[in-house]
């Protein structure tokens, strides 16, 4: 048998405070609202945490798990989560991780610095722009020698983000915003050699949250249609789809694009309209 994680279940005396609490520390948004039982997620529909009511509950005593939460500035998180209802617990690793207690009691880790990998992401400079050049070179079965010079050119004129490991830069993704509601994603890679290490996840999860602070409602991306048959781009179809985008539309032949490779439009919505 081979099971799939559908959620993480929180018991709690009030599952809609609690729900309230790590939604507006997760970005997520209410999918499920009942009185005994809240599920939130960071899409409509998604089941990533559930609160459920537990009567003569008792904060645990000596828990056994704990949620692990990364943010990017520490010390804005700290007064976010304070100002919320959370309460700061001993237990600290500097430079990796802060302790403390939800409003029901339940522990919970800020954490922040390097990844356990030893890499970071953060925006890129100008220091990084060739460097970006060389890992969308170093990847031919993804990108034209016109599509690199294109890829170079928009690193410099758009927000872009970097991987570091140490010294070295192992990937990147360059966004561009339409308007203050929606951005695209035009490009997003990893050097061939860090694939498959969680560094892209932790790159588009770090882009997706800052378009989401800076009041972004809705990220594109588009990219080679499975039904073009072509190994490369059907895993990278799989990536995205698998962290919340949702296939809207394909277009064949897209504008600029050659007769043959339909294009993928996906989209992710990263906040709910009024």
């Amino acid at each position: 048998m081979t099971g799939r994680l559908e959620k993480t279940v929180l018991d709690c005396p009030d599952p809609r405070a609690l729900a309230a609490f790590y939604a507006a520390v997760l970005g997520m948004r209410v999918n499920e609202d009942h009185d005994d039982w809240v599920v939130i997620g960071s899409r409509p529909g998604a089941r990533q945490l559930a609160f459920q009511r537990v009567a003569n509950w008792t904060a645990p005593g000596e828990p056994r798990l704990h949620l692990d939460i990364r943010v990017d500035d520490v010390e804005v998180a700290e007064r976010q989560v304070l100002a919320l209802g959370a309460t700061r617990l001993p237990g600290e690793l500097a430079g990796r991780y802060r302790v403390f207690a939800d409003p029901a009691g339940h522990p919970f880790c800020l954490v922040f610095g390097r990844h356990a990998g030893g890499w970071e992401v953060r925006p890129a400079g100008v220091d990084d722009f060739a460097a970006c050049r060389d890992i969308a070179a170093g990847l031919p079965e993804f990108f034209t020698p016109d599509t690199v010079d294109t890829i170079a050119g928009d690193v410099t004129t758009h927000d872009s983000w970097v991987v570091t490991d140490g010294a070295a830069v192992v990937g990147f993704a360059v966004v561009k915003r339409r308007d203050p509601a929606a951005a695209e994603i035009l490009w997003a890679a990893v050097a061939p050699e860090r694939r498959d290490r969680g560094i892209g996840t932790a790159l588009v999860t770090r882009v997706l949250n800052e378009l989401r602070a800076g009041g972004t409602m809705v990220v594109e991306v588009k990219t080679l249609d499975p039904a073009a048959e072509y190994p490369p781009y059907t895993a990278t179809y799989r990536f995205w789809t698998a962290r919340g985008f949702i296939h809207v539309d394909t277009i064949d032949p897209l504008p600029g694009w050659e007769q043959g490779n339909p294009c993928a439009i996906l989209v992710a919505p990263l906040a709910v309209g009024r």
